[in-house]
């Protein structure tokens, strides 16, 4: 999805007219128009809509407005970064315990390849205690569970990936649906301690689904390993690597809309080493893109 085109869109909703946002951008309005057919056939809806001289947005339009802006304020960020030459010192990434084994390996491999005095300091950590280390300087940079409270002005959040939620259980409950199986079988509790046990503790909450629970877990392995013994089923996301070697347990979907666990990258936009986070981050996405 072109960044530009998003721009243009943000900038006729707080200009309110075409003709007003086009002279603001140096565009010509049907220039500006076609920025607009383009990222809607993209996106599949209406977003604007014209009220005598005035341009409106859509009930559509309105939704994805904040994720707009979030996304080009994240590319103007990763811009400035990546202007900075010299990547050479320490930088200190939190890392989420499931993220380490698959994500993180080749991105590490790649930059000390392509950065070999860019020294990389991992730890691992809950997302809230990743978040409390961003915060007091222990670290520069976290990739974690979208934060569940708004974050103040001197962070950057850009999104990275998405994992629904999912009930997994062992493959002799075959045939079930994941509703039936939370509100009949032993579960296994993904813990509050972590940001995702809580998105999952929520789901069941607004489902008025009570459970039996067995165990209180508070790492993603753990759990999946019990759930292979056949002790319960669980709640937790769909990560694919917990599941790749395990023939003898079931992914079963929640009905839509599922709650996921969304996964971004964390850093201060005033960080000391802004030359250090852009290039983890530039590897970060194109590994993702990759990955497709």
């Amino acid at each position: 999805m072109n960044i530009r085109f998003l721009e243009t869109f943000l900038c006729i909703v707080e200009e309110g007219s075409v003709a007003s946002a086009a002279r603001k951008l140096h565009l010509t309005a049907t220039a500006m128009a076609q920025r607009i057919k383009t990222l809607e056939d993209e996106i599949g809806v209406a977003l604007l809509y014209r009220t005598g001289r005035t341009m409106q947005v859509t009930p559509e339009g309105k939704a994805i407005l904040p994720k707009v802006r979030e996304l080009i304020a994240g590319s103007k960020a990763l811009k400035q970064l990546a202007s900075m030459q010299d990547v050479a010192g320490e930088l200190r990434i939190g890392v989420l315990p499931t993220l380490l084994s698959m994500l993180v390996p080749d991105v590490l491999t790649h930059l000390n390849e392509q950065f070999p005095q860019l020294v990389l300091s991992i730890a691992l950590g809950f997302s809230s205690g990743l978040y409390r280390q961003l915060a007091n300087d222990e670290i520069d940079l976290a990739l974690l569970v979208t934060p569940l409270f708004p974050l103040s002005k001197e962070y950057c959040w850009l999104h990275h990936h998405q994992e629904k939620f999912v009930v997994v259980a062992p493959a002799t409950l075959k045939g079930r649906t994941a509703h039936d199986l939370l509100k009949t079988e032993p579960f296994i509790r993904y813990h509050q301690q972590s940001w995702g046990g809580i998105v999952a503790d929520r789901y069941l909450q607004s489902q008025n689904i009570q459970v039996n629970k067995r165990f209180d877990l508070n790492t993603l392995d753990a759990i999946v390993s019990l759930v292979s013994s056949g002790c319960g089923i669980s709640l937790i996301p769909d990560w694919q690597p917990l599941f790749s070697d395990r023939k003898n347990i079931i992914k079963f979907p929640l009905p839509e809309p599922a709650p996921s666990r969304d996964i971004g990258i964390l850093y201060k936009y005033n960080s000391a080493k802004k030359n250090l986070i852009a290039p983890v981050i530039e590897q970060l996405f194109l590994d993702k893109n990759e990955e497709k």
